[in-house]
C-alpha cells in the first residue's frame, strides 16, 4: 500500500503506466486466490462453521441493508 501511495498515478514524480499496472493487480489478485484455493480444506471450514457462517452472513447482511441508505 506504501509503494502504491508513492507510485499512485496522482502523485508527482515518477507516472507508472495505468493500464499495465491494473493487469498486474488483476493477475496478482488471481494467483493469491489460485494459492488460497489450494490451501482450502472443506474438513477445516466445516470444524468452525459455527463462527464461519455468522461471521459471513452479518457483514453481507449489514452491507445490504446499509447500502440504499
Amino acid at each position: 500500500m506504501v509503494a502504491g501511495i508513492f507510485l499512485g498515478r496522482h502523485t508527482a514524480g515518477y507516472i507508472a503506466n495505468y493500464d499495465i499496472a491494473s493487469e498486474l493487480a488483476e493477475i496478482g489478485v488471481i494467483l493469491l486466490m489460485f494459492g488460497v484455493g489450494l490451501q482450502f480444506d472443506l474438513k477445516e471450514l466445516l470444524a468452525v462453521r459455527a463462527v464461519a457462517i455468522p461471521g459471513a452472513l452479518v457483514p453481507i447482511a449489514l452491507a445490504t441493508a446499509l447500502g440504499p441508505a
